[in-house]
């Protein structure tokens, strides 16, 4: 469990076992920002990200004509 202590912007930690009290002690002993153990039997759903994607779609040069089709 002491490795959680050197990975560096470590932002939270997902875990599902019998070793939680150690790990949240190796947590508690890091330097910084509070780390948060994340403890849920359905923990898929912390492993999920969000994106959005947009695509500039318009006329470089300003052709509105471009834009009416």
């Amino acid at each position: 469990m002491s490795d959680v202590t050197m990975i560096p912007d470590l932002q939270a930690v997902v875990y599902a076992g019998p070793q939680a009290q150690a790990l949240r002690q190796a947590l508690s002993a890091r330097h910084g920002a509070i780390v948060p153990l994340l403890m849920d039997e359905k923990f898929k759903q912390w492993l999920v990200c969000e994106q959005s994607i947009c695509i500039n779609t318009t006329a470089a040069g300003g052709n509105t004509a471009l834009l009416a089709s």
